[in-house]
């Protein structure tokens, strides 16, 4: 065998080898590819997904203070009243403070 058929056998089995490596890089770019389209897919939705449960815990809150607002209407602030006490001594402290504000007042 000549040295141009021996080049030429070298440089055919190593070019093979490069083919089969460029074509094993293409498939796991094309793989790549697919996974990347895959999760730019999902990433949109959930982005999607975000601004809804955003949009809808406001819609919640501005609720909840609506309501924690119209609770609050029909109640009565007494200014001297400690916050500490119980509800089951409520009637007997408001009669005593009552009483200390307008002494008069039980006597009508």
């Amino acid at each position: 065998m000549d040295i141009k058929s021996h080049v030429a056998s070298e440089l055919d089995k190593r070019l093979t080898g490069l083919r089969e490596d460029i074509e094993a890089l293409a498939h796991r770019s094309d793989q790549a590819e697919t996974r990347i389209t895959s999760l730019s897919t999902t990433s949109q939705a959930h982005s999607q997904d975000i601004a809804y449960l955003h949009a809808k815990i406001e819609e919640l809150e501005e609720s909840l203070e609506d309501l924690n607002n119209r609770s609050r209407q029909n109640n009565i602030r007494i200014r001297g009243l400690p916050e500490a006490v119980m509800p089951d001594d409520l009637p007997a402290t408001l009669t005593g403070l009552f009483q200390t504000i307008i002494p008069d007042a039980s006597e009508q």
